[in-house]
């Protein structure tokens, strides 16, 4: 969990640098590690991040983030509680 926000800044400058293949590899790594928390919407918008990087479609991919980072933070704080309700 604590290599996910690395993951999510990794993405950021590669789309800020358009590097498809890397944007495309860092949204692989953060969709397959959400998988562990149960967080399919999180997962599902690196998935189509990582699709649109792949076709080159940057700017939808960067259209994306804004979504990608409100998703971790309501997953972040929701693992943060269960941690903390046990």
């Amino acid at each position: 969990m604590n290599s996910i926000p690395k993951m999510i800044t990794s993405l950021k400058a590669a789309l800020d640098e358009s590097d498809a293949p890397t944007a495309q590899r860092e949204a692989h790594s953060i969709k397959g590690s959400v998988v562990t928390f149960g967080a399919e919407s999180l997962r599902e918008i690196a998935f189509r991040i990582e699709q649109l990087a792949a076709q080159g479609d940057l700017t939808g991919a960067i259209d994306l983030l804004v979504g990608l980072d409100r998703q971790w933070l309501r997953v972040e704080g929701e693992v943060q509680r269960r941690q903390t309700d046990k």
